[in-house]
C-alpha cells in the first residue's frame, strides 16, 4: 500500500513529477513517480487542483536535484542514459529525440532538459 508522500495518507493515486505530456519517455521511470493522496493530486492544493502550482514546482524541483545527483558527469551514452533512468531500451530512444547527440554521447545539461520536459526549474 503507498502513503502519499506529503501527508502519510493511504492508498494513494501515482503520479508523474514531469507529466507524460512533458516527457512521455519517462512514463515508467520510477524515480520520477510520487505517490499523493487525492488531496494532493486532484484537489484544488494538489498538483493537478486549481492552486497546485507550488506543490507541483516542489515536486518537479526535486526530481530535477535528483537527475543532477545521478548524472555528474559531463557526457553520457544512450545506453548509460538508460541504466541510469531505469527506462526502456525503446524509452531511451524515443528521450533520444529530444536531445541533440555531440560526438556519439549527450551532454549533461541536455539529458536533464530533456527529462525535465525542456525546462530548467531554479
Amino acid at each position: 500500500m503507498k502513503e502519499c508522500i506529503i501527508c502519510g495518507k493511504p492508498n494513494s493515486h501515482r503520479h508523474h513529477r514531469v507529466f507524460r505530456s512533458e516527457c512521455k519517455p519517462l512514463e515508467h521511470c520510477k524515480a520520477n513517480l510520487a505517490y499523493l493522496c487525492y488531496e494532493h493530486h486532484q484537489g484544488t492544493q494538489g498538483v493537478h487542483g486549481k492552486h497546485g502550482e507550488e506543490l507541483n514546482r516542489k515536486l518537479k524541483l526535486e526530481f530535477q536535484k535528483y537527475l543532477r545527483g545521478i548524472f555528474t558527469e559531463d557526457k553520457y551514452t544512450l545506453e548509460e542514459i538508460e541504466k541510469k533512468l531505469g527506462i526502456s531500451t525503446n524509452s531511451s530512444r524515443s528521450l533520444s529525440k529530444l536531445m541533440q547527440l555531440n560526438r556519439g554521447t549527450y551532454d549533461k545539461e541536455t539529458i536533464i532538459r530533456a527529462c525535465m520536459g525542456g525546462k530548467i526549474y531554479d
